[in-house]
C-alpha cells in the first residue's frame, strides 16, 4: 500500500512539474523557443536573443508597431514568423493573426510551419488546431490564423497580431514603382482596416529600397502621418557606436554561422548598392558609388558645429519651369574653416517651393539665417553673403536684393553655364579626399517637401549618378557642388 501510495504521489509530483514547466515555456519566449528548436540542436545566438526580447515586448502590449531589419539567412523569420505567432496565440483565449508575405505560397509555408508546431507541442502551449488548413486555421482556444500575400485579400478577418514577413521577394520587384505601390495600397487598404483595437503589427524584412513599404512607412510617421515605429536594424557587420548588440565596429552579426571573411565576401560579390541595402540595412539610391556619404562623416556621424571658422557663405539654387505655379528653392550654408581638418562644412539647408513673386520676401529669411550661422561659428570674416545661380526668375530676386543693398551676387556664369554632370565631377575629388564635411545638424535634419519628409540634401547628394535625367531637378545637389567649388576650387582634388 505505501509503495502505491509513494507512486501515486511521484506521479502526481511529476504531473505538477510538468504543468508548471508548460506554464513558463507559455510565459517565456524564449524558453518556447528553446524548447522548439532543441530536437533540431538549435540555440538562439546573440541576436536572435534580442529579436526574442523585442517580440516579447510587443506580445506584452509594450510595443505595438515593431519593425525588425536583418539580413538574408540570420534566422529573423524563424523565431518571427515560425514560433512566435503559436506562441502568441497561447497568451489567451482568442487572439488572432494574420501573417502576410510577398506571396500567398510563402505566407502559407510559414503559416503550414506554426500550425505543425502547434499540433507537435499542444500540451505544452494548452491548445491545438481545431480544423481549416495552411491559408486558414482555427484553434480550440478560439484563435485563428489567416495567411495571406500582398496581392490577395483578407476581407472578413480581424487581427489582434499582423505579421508581415518579406514583403519584398526580389531585386526586380524592388525596383518597380508599380511593385511598391501596390504593397502599400496593401497595407492602408487591407492591413489597416482589419486590426482590432490595439492591434499589433511586426514588419519583418530585408531592406531593398528607400521606397519599400518599411521606408515609406517611415517616412510619413516622420511627417506626423502615419503610427510610430520602434525598429530593430541588425547590420551584418557594425559600423555605428549604437548597435543594438553593443558590438565593436566592424563586428559580424552571427560569427559563429557568418564569419567575417564570409561576409566581406559576399560585399565584393553583391557590390555596394545591394551590400548595403540587404546586408546592412541601410537602402541607398542608384549610383550612391558617385558620392558616398562617409566622406561626408566622421565615423559614422555628422561633425559638430565647427568653432572657430574662416567665412560662412550660402548658395541657393532656384527650380523654375514654365507654367509652374511654385518654384524649387534650394539652400545650402556653409562654413571654410582652415582651422579644421576638414575645411567645408555644410552647416544648415532647406528646400521649398514658394511662388515666384514671394522670392524677394523669402530671401531676408535666408540671409539672417546666414548671419546667425556665422555669429554661431565665430567666423573671423564674417558672413560673405548669399551666392544665387542666376537663370529665369533669380535674374530678378539677385536685381532685386541688390537694389536693397543685401548681400547677394550671382554666381559666376562660366561655373552655372556647366552641366550638373561636369560640376560633380570637379567637387568629388575635394570630396573623396575628405574635405568636405556636414555637421550634425544638417545630417539629422528631416523636412517635408513635396509632401514627402526626408533628408532631402543627403538623398541628392547619393541620388546623383551620371547621365540620369530626372534629376535635372535637384537643386540641393546644386547647391551643394556649387558651395564645395566656390569654397575650395574646381578641380579633380587640391
Amino acid at each position: 500500500m505505501s509503495a502505491f501510495i509513494s507512486r501515486h504521489s511521484r506521479e502526481h509530483l511529476y504531473a505538477v512539474r510538468q504543468q508548471q514547466y508548460y506554464r513558463k515555456l507559455r510565459r517565456s519566449f524564449y524558453d518556447w523557443s528553446c524548447e522548439a528548436l532543441e530536437p533540431r540542436g538549435e540555440v538562439p545566438a546573440r541576436h536572435h536573443k534580442l529579436i526574442i526580447e523585442t517580440l516579447e515586448r510587443v506580445a506584452r502590449g509594450e510595443v505595438t508597431r515593431q519593425m525588425i531589419f536583418s539580413y538574408p539567412g540570420s534566422a529573423k523569420s524563424t523565431y518571427s514568423s515560425k514560433l512566435y505567432p503559436e506562441w502568441f496565440m497561447a497568451q489567451r483565449i482568442g487572439m488572432d493573426v494574420i501573417g502576410g508575405s510577398h506571396t500567398a505560397s510563402l505566407a502559407e509555408g510559414f503559416s503550414r510551419e506554426a500550425m505543425d508546431y502547434t499540433r507537435r507541442y499542444a500540451a505544452e502551449l494548452g491548445y491545438t488546431v481545431r480544423s481549416g488548413d495552411a491559408g486558414w486555421w482555427r484553434t480550440t482556444n478560439r484563435s485563428q490564423y489567416r495567411a495571406a500575400g500582398v496581392d490577395g485579400t483578407i476581407t472578413g478577418h480581424r487581427a489582434d497580431l499582423v505579421l508581415i514577413d518579406d514583403p519584398v521577394p526580389g531585386r526586380k520587384e524592388a525596383e518597380s514603382q508599380t511593385y511598391r505601390d501596390t504593397c502599400w495600397n496593401w497595407y492602408r487598404a487591407e492591413v489597416l482596416t482589419r486590426m482590432k483595437p490595439g492591434a499589433r503589427v511586426i514588419l519583418i524584412m530585408t531592406r531593398w529600397h528607400m521606397d519599400d513599404l518599411a521606408g515609406r512607412l517611415l517616412d510619413a510617421a516622420a511627417a506626423g502621418e502615419g503610427d510610430k515605429w520602434d525598429v530593430l536594424s541588425l547590420p551584418a557587420i557594425c559600423d555605428s557606436t549604437d548597435d543594438p548588440l553593443g558590438r565593436a565596429i566592424g563586428e559580424p552579426l552571427w560569427p559563429e554561422y557568418h564569419p567575417l571573411e564570409w561576409l566581406n565576401e559576399k560585399k565584393r560579390a553583391l557590390g555596394p548598392y545591394d551590400w548595403s541595402a540587404l546586408y546592412q540595412q541601410k537602402p541607398r539610391p542608384h549610383g550612391g558609388a558617385f558620392f558616398e556619404e562617409s566622406d561626408l562623416l566622421v565615423g559614422s556621424e555628422g561633425v559638430p558645429l565647427p568653432i572657430p571658422t574662416d567665412q560662412v557663405y550660402t548658395i541657393i539654387d532656384t527650380n523654375v519651369k514654365s507654367g509652374q505655379q511654385h518654384d524649387g528653392l534650394a539652400v545650402a550654408h556653409f562654413a571654410l574653416s582652415p582651422y579644421q581638418t576638414y575645411r567645408i562644412i555644410i552647416l544648415d539647408w532647406d528646400i521649398c517651393q514658394l511662388h515666384a513673386g514671394l522670392h524677394i520676401s523669402w530671401l531676408p529669411g535666408v540671409l539672417a539665417r546666414g548671419e546667425e550661422l556665422a555669429r554661431m561659428t565665430r567666423a573671423r570674416r564674417g558672413y560673405a553673403g548669399a551666392l544665387i545661380e542666376e537663370k529665369n526668375a533669380a535674374s530678378t530676386l539677385i536685381w532685386q536684393g541688390q537694389q536693397q543693398g543685401w548681400a547677394v551676387n550671382a554666381i559666376n556664369s562660366k561655373l552655372s553655364s556647366m552641366g550638373k554632370a561636369e560640376r560633380a565631377i570637379d567637387a568629388s575629388g575635394h570630396i573623396r579626399a575628405g574635405y568636405v564635411k556636414i555637421s550634425a545638424h544638417a545630417y539629422e535634419k528631416h523636412t517635408v517637401y513635396k509632401g514627402r519628409m526626408a533628408n532631402h540634401m543627403i538623398e541628392q547628394i547619393l541620388n546623383f549618378r551620371i547621365g540620369d535625367k530626372s534629376q535635372d531637378s535637384d537643386d540641393l545637389l546644386d547647391t551643394f557642388t556649387y558651395g564645395v567649388i566656390l569654397g575650395l576650387g574646381s578641380g579633380e582634388g587640391v
